[in-house]
């Protein structure tokens, strides 16, 4: 072993492949876009907020999902898109740790926490990002609801309903206040529901709360998340939205309308009217 050191004393070794383009573990080190605030930036703000988490150590950034496709699309906003992916082995579940103190210290900078699942408050960032955000924190931990209502099926059995439905989950009080507060400022309407049922209904001891939007309010809000094509977002939720909206889209207006106050206004000015907030 000695003889074989000295025969390499004295000789200067160059790597051949950049470590940029290195095929290991280590592929996803670098970042390939700048980390400025930007749309894709506030959705991934808004994943962070709910499936996300900052470590302890001031360093690492973790996201972990059911859906891989959401794993990869918060990746690819924060500018790391080739960095490792892992699945649990005994269930499908998809997670990324980043090791990178200039992300930690901006979604520090906005409001997150480590542990912060009762703890979260407002978020800040540039608020014409706002609607990115919301649909980040539909994607994570929020749920589009699309069904068919029967109000008194058994005494008149034709008689439905189709509901619409956004709902936010959160265990933050402070959270759910600010995201409500936000939304009541661009017009739009909310109900709070708390889930205080003790064990064993509920896993967990704390309180749950739910941000619930009725189908007009939801109609707005998903018009102005979507409004966007090519903004990142999760496609099955997504989905919902666009099968209902291509079933009442202008020529059954009215079905998307009160027949006080917005009556006579087409699905596209409603539409309108929600960006513009």
């Amino acid at each position: 072993m000695a003889r074989a050191a000295a025969s390499h004393r004295g000789l200067r070794y160059v790597r051949r492949t950049p470590l940029r383009e290195h095929k290991g573990r280590n592929r996803g080190f670098y970042r390939t876009t700048p980390l400025v605030w930007d749309a894709q930036l506030a959705y991934a703000l808004g994943l962070a907020a709910t499936d996300g988490c900052l470590a302890g150590d001031g360093r690492h950034v973790a996201i972990g999902s059911e859906d891989r496709e959401q794993v990869e699309a918060f990746l690819r906003c924060v500018g790391r898109p080739n960095a490792h992916i892992s699945k649990d082995r005994n269930k499908v579940y998809f997670r990324a740790q980043l090791g990178d103190l200039q992300l930690y210290t901006l979604f520090a900078s906005a409001g997150l926490t480590p542990r912060k699942s009762l703890t979260l408050g407002p978020l800040c960032f540039p608020s014409e990002y706002f609607w990115h955000v919301v649909r980040g924190l539909i994607d994570g931990d929020g749920s589009v609801k699309h069904y068919v209502h029967h109000p008194v099926r058994a005494r008149y059995p034709r008689l439905t309903y189709e509901r619409l439905q956004v709902v936010f989950h959160s265990a933050s009080l402070a959270h759910v206040e600010w995201l409500r507060s936000q939304l009541l400022d661009r017009g739009i309407r909310s109900a709070l529901i708390v889930d205080d049922r003790p064990p064993p209904k509920r896993v967990s001891e704390n309180p749950m709360y739910r941000v619930t939007l009725g189908k007009y309010a939801a109609i707005t809000l998903l018009s102005a998340i979507y409004a966007d094509p090519d903004a990142p977002r999760l496609a099955r939720k997504w989905r919902k939205w666009n099968e209902f909206y291509l079933r009442y889209s202008d020529p059954q207006a009215a079905k998307l309308v009160r027949r006080t106050g917005a009556a006579g206004r087409s699905y596209d000015a409603i539409a309108a009217s929600s960006h513009k907030a």
